[in-house]
């Protein structure tokens, strides 16, 4: 029905709304942080998430540590790579957890930086879904 059209897109309207009042700080630490933090800063944008400018003026703190670990997979002729990130997402005006958790990718290439490269990549992106699928809900369950 129309009716249930529009509702929907009222919903999504809203929730972009939501998500573009949530200001966002993003401090992660670790091996390859700066590409890691480049990647889900540039997923949440993309989401309609406001990056702050400055750690003060964010209503949300995204902290993390990205750990990268060779692995042997028993083949010589390619590096595996397992990129592992620890991320908890704070409440900045409370102090509370909103989300934590563990993610990890392991990628493989013939050369070990693509390898490590290529992890990190597909991480951020596993990360900044779960971190926006986070967001979601806790935004669109305040109203």
């Amino acid at each position: 029905s129309l009716s249930a059209i529009d509702d929907y897109a009222d919903f999504l309207l809203e929730r972009r709304q939501l998500a573009h009042d949530v200001v966002l700080w993003v401090q992660i630490e670790g091996q390859q942080e700066r590409s890691f933090k480049r990647r889900v800063i540039a997923l949440l944008s993309d989401g309609g998430y406001a990056i702050a400018p400055k750690r003060e003026a964010a209503v949300g703190l995204i902290t993390g540590y990205l750990d990268l670990q060779s692995l042997d997979l028993g083949n010589p002729d390619v590096y595996f790579v397992r990129a592992v990130a620890d991320v908890l997402l704070v409440d900045m005006d409370t102090g509370n957890p909103i989300a934590s958790f563990d993610e990890n990718q392991r990628k493989g290439h013939v050369n070990a930086d693509e390898a490590a490269r290529r992890a990190v990549a597909a991480l951020a992106g596993q990360v900044a879904d779960k971190l926006m699928h986070s967001l979601g809900t806790v935004g669109v369950g305040a109203k």
